[in-house]
């Protein structure tokens, strides 16, 4: 449900929320209908981490 919500706003990948302003972040979680939870699960901290982040070498 958020992910569709999400995507509404043209938000497809984990990088677009690692680049979100606190306001940002603040506005979405209205938008989605849950004040503060952007911010108490660290959505952008998370994102940041998924979005940097090399995937494991499948022949390692």
């Amino acid at each position: 449900m958020n992910e569709r919500k999400l995507n509404t706003l043209g938000i497809y990948h984990f990088r677009q929320i690692a680049a979100w302003t606190p306001d940002e972040a603040r506005w979405i979680g209205a938008f989605l209908g849950f004040r503060g939870r952007v911010e108490r699960e660290d959505w952008i901290g998370q994102a940041r981490a998924r979005s940097t982040s090399v995937p494991p070498d499948p022949m390692a």
